[in-house]
Protein backbone atom coordinates (compact mmCIF):
# COMPACT_ATOMS: atom_id res chain seq x y z
CA UNK A 1 0.00 0.00 0.00
CA UNK A 2 1.43 3.28 -1.02
CA UNK A 3 0.89 6.35 1.11
CA UNK A 4 0.66 9.62 -0.66
CA UNK A 5 3.73 11.77 -0.14
CA UNK A 6 3.10 14.93 1.71
CA UNK A 7 4.17 18.00 -0.09
CA UNK A 8 7.73 18.79 0.88
CA UNK A 9 8.06 15.72 3.12
CA UNK A 10 11.65 14.50 3.32
CA UNK A 11 12.83 17.42 1.30
CA UNK A 12 13.98 20.67 2.63
CA UNK A 13 13.38 23.71 0.56
CA UNK A 14 16.51 24.17 -1.51
CA UNK A 15 18.18 21.13 0.11
CA UNK A 16 21.72 20.71 -1.20
CA UNK A 17 21.73 24.19 -2.57
CA UNK A 18 23.14 27.34 -1.04
CA UNK A 19 20.38 29.72 -0.08
CA UNK A 20 20.67 32.65 -2.37
CA UNK A 21 20.53 36.01 -0.76
CA UNK A 22 18.89 38.78 -2.61
CA UNK A 23 21.57 40.20 -4.84
CA UNK A 24 24.21 37.66 -3.62
CA UNK A 25 26.86 37.14 -6.24
CA UNK A 26 25.43 39.92 -8.26
CA UNK A 27 27.16 43.23 -8.68
CA UNK A 28 25.78 45.97 -6.54
CA UNK A 29 24.38 48.89 -8.41
CA UNK A 30 27.21 51.27 -9.15
CA UNK A 31 29.93 48.98 -7.71
CA UNK A 32 33.08 49.11 -9.82
CA UNK A 33 31.37 51.44 -12.23
CA UNK A 34 32.35 54.99 -12.98
CA UNK A 35 30.00 57.53 -11.41
CA UNK A 36 27.58 58.91 -13.86
CA UNK A 37 28.46 62.38 -15.04
CA UNK A 38 25.73 64.95 -14.57
CA UNK A 39 23.94 66.22 -17.58
CA UNK A 40 25.25 69.24 -19.36
CA UNK A 41 24.31 72.45 -17.58
CA UNK A 42 23.73 70.80 -14.16
CA UNK A 43 26.07 71.64 -11.24
CA UNK A 44 28.45 68.88 -10.25
CA UNK A 45 28.67 67.92 -6.59
CA UNK A 46 32.25 67.78 -5.28
CA UNK A 47 33.27 64.18 -4.74
CA UNK A 48 36.00 62.58 -2.65
CA UNK A 49 39.44 64.00 -3.41
CA UNK A 50 37.95 66.99 -5.23
CA UNK A 51 38.56 70.51 -4.07
CA UNK A 52 35.78 72.03 -2.01
CA UNK A 53 34.45 75.43 -3.06
CA UNK A 54 36.45 78.23 -1.44
CA UNK A 55 39.26 75.93 -0.27
CA UNK A 56 42.73 76.47 -1.66
CA UNK A 57 45.64 74.17 -0.97
CA UNK A 58 48.75 75.85 0.51
CA UNK A 59 51.46 76.80 -1.94
CA UNK A 60 54.56 75.41 -0.23
CA UNK A 61 57.64 77.54 -0.60
CA UNK A 62 55.61 80.74 -0.52
CA UNK A 63 55.12 82.90 2.61
CA UNK A 64 51.92 81.88 4.43
CA UNK A 65 49.08 84.32 3.94
CA UNK A 66 47.45 86.08 6.85
CA UNK A 67 43.66 86.44 7.03
CA UNK A 68 42.57 89.33 4.90
CA UNK A 69 45.44 88.91 2.44
CA UNK A 70 47.92 90.76 4.66
CA UNK A 71 50.76 88.40 3.78
CA UNK A 72 53.83 87.53 5.82
CA UNK A 73 57.09 89.40 6.42
CA UNK A 74 60.28 88.92 8.42
CA UNK A 75 62.88 90.92 10.34
CA UNK A 76 66.39 89.47 10.73
CA UNK A 77 68.66 90.83 13.47
CA UNK A 78 72.32 89.74 13.25
CA UNK A 79 73.64 90.28 16.80
CA UNK A 80 77.43 90.46 17.26
CA UNK A 81 79.96 91.26 19.99
CA UNK A 82 83.64 92.17 19.79
CA UNK A 83 85.95 89.15 19.95
CA UNK A 84 87.76 90.45 23.06
CA UNK A 85 84.41 90.53 24.87
CA UNK A 86 84.09 86.73 24.61
CA UNK A 87 82.58 86.68 28.11
CA UNK A 88 79.35 87.82 26.45
CA UNK A 89 79.04 84.42 24.78
CA UNK A 90 77.66 83.13 28.09
CA UNK A 91 74.74 85.53 27.74
CA UNK A 92 72.09 85.93 25.06
CA UNK A 93 71.20 89.24 23.41
CA UNK A 94 67.79 90.65 24.23
CA UNK A 95 65.80 91.55 21.12
CA UNK A 96 62.48 93.37 21.33
CA UNK A 97 60.01 93.94 18.49
CA UNK A 98 57.19 96.36 19.24
CA UNK A 99 57.97 96.05 22.95
CA UNK A 100 57.76 92.24 23.03
CA UNK A 101 60.92 90.29 23.87
CA UNK A 102 61.71 87.59 21.34
CA UNK A 103 62.59 84.08 22.50
CA UNK A 104 65.50 81.85 21.44
CA UNK A 105 67.85 84.70 20.54
CA UNK A 106 71.54 84.01 19.87
CA UNK A 107 74.71 85.86 18.89
CA UNK A 108 73.99 85.26 15.22
CA UNK A 109 71.33 86.09 12.64
CA UNK A 110 67.89 85.81 14.28
CA UNK A 111 64.85 85.84 11.97
CA UNK A 112 61.38 86.69 13.29
CA UNK A 113 58.05 86.58 11.39
CA UNK A 114 56.04 89.80 11.52
CA UNK A 115 53.04 91.29 9.78
CA UNK A 116 53.79 93.82 7.04
CA UNK A 117 54.06 97.38 8.29
CA UNK A 118 56.28 99.55 10.48
CA UNK A 119 57.91 97.94 13.53
CA UNK A 120 60.05 99.18 16.39
CA UNK A 121 63.17 97.06 17.05
CA UNK A 122 65.35 97.32 20.15
CA UNK A 123 68.41 95.27 21.18
CA UNK A 124 70.37 95.31 24.45
CA UNK A 125 73.39 93.36 25.69
CA UNK A 126 72.89 91.54 29.00
CA UNK A 127 75.71 91.22 31.54
CA UNK A 128 75.70 92.00 35.24
CA UNK A 129 73.38 94.73 33.99
CA UNK A 130 71.85 95.52 30.60
CA UNK A 131 73.91 97.88 28.45
CA UNK A 132 74.50 98.78 24.82
CA UNK A 133 70.88 99.63 24.07
CA UNK A 134 70.14 100.44 20.43
CA UNK A 135 66.81 100.85 18.65
CA UNK A 136 65.39 101.68 15.25
CA UNK A 137 62.20 101.55 13.19
CA UNK A 138 61.82 99.52 10.02
CA UNK A 139 59.05 99.21 7.45
CA UNK A 140 58.52 95.72 6.03
CA UNK A 141 56.44 94.90 2.96
CA UNK A 142 54.56 91.64 2.28
CA UNK A 143 56.99 88.80 1.54
CA UNK A 144 59.97 91.00 2.47
CA UNK A 145 62.80 90.19 4.89
CA UNK A 146 64.54 93.27 6.31
CA UNK A 147 68.06 92.52 7.62
CA UNK A 148 69.49 94.50 10.55
CA UNK A 149 72.89 94.30 12.21
CA UNK A 150 73.49 94.93 15.91
CA UNK A 151 76.95 95.37 17.38
CA UNK A 152 77.43 95.43 21.11
CA UNK A 153 79.65 98.30 22.34
CA UNK A 154 83.25 97.63 23.31
CA UNK A 155 82.69 98.76 26.89
CA UNK A 156 79.76 98.38 29.24
CA UNK A 157 79.75 101.96 30.49
CA UNK A 158 77.54 104.71 29.05
CA UNK A 159 78.06 103.63 25.44
CA UNK A 160 75.13 102.63 23.22
CA UNK A 161 75.21 99.77 20.77
CA UNK A 162 74.70 100.22 17.04
CA UNK A 163 71.69 98.88 15.15
CA UNK A 164 70.77 99.32 11.51
CA UNK A 165 71.62 98.13 8.01
CA UNK A 166 74.95 96.35 7.65
CA UNK A 167 77.72 97.25 8.19
CA UNK A 168 77.61 98.73 11.69
CA UNK A 169 80.56 99.71 13.87
CA UNK A 170 81.54 98.88 17.44
CA UNK A 171 80.96 101.95 19.57
CA UNK A 172 83.25 102.92 22.44
CA UNK A 173 86.65 102.48 20.80
CA UNK A 174 88.05 105.70 22.30
CA UNK A 175 86.79 104.88 25.78
CA UNK A 176 88.22 101.36 25.57
CA UNK A 177 91.63 102.70 24.53
CA UNK A 178 91.51 105.17 27.41
CA UNK A 179 90.60 102.46 29.90
CA UNK A 180 93.42 100.28 28.64
CA UNK A 181 95.88 103.18 28.61
CA UNK A 182 95.39 104.00 32.29
CA UNK A 183 96.61 100.67 33.73
CA UNK A 184 99.31 100.50 31.07
CA UNK A 185 100.58 103.95 32.11
CA UNK A 186 100.55 102.92 35.76
CA UNK A 187 102.51 99.77 34.91
CA UNK A 188 105.12 101.80 33.03
CA UNK A 189 105.37 104.25 35.92
CA UNK A 190 105.91 101.46 38.42
CA UNK A 191 108.62 99.96 36.22
CA UNK A 192 110.41 103.28 35.91
CA UNK A 193 110.29 103.86 39.65
CA UNK A 194 111.59 100.37 40.28
CA UNK A 195 114.47 100.84 37.87
CA UNK A 196 115.28 104.25 39.36
CA UNK A 197 115.46 102.82 42.85
CA UNK A 198 117.66 99.99 41.57
CA UNK A 199 120.20 102.39 40.11
CA UNK A 200 120.30 104.49 43.25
Amino acid sequence: MTYPQQPGYGQQPGYGQQPQQPGYGQQQPGYGQQPQQPAYGQPQQPGYGQQQPGYSSPDYGQPPQQPGGGGQAWITVDAQYFVLNFILSFFKPKIFIDGQQMQGTEWKANTFPVVPGTHHVKVVTPYLWDFGEAETQVTVGPGQNVPLEYKSPLVAFFVPGSLGPSPQQYNGMGLMIGLMAVPLALLVLVCICSLGGFWI
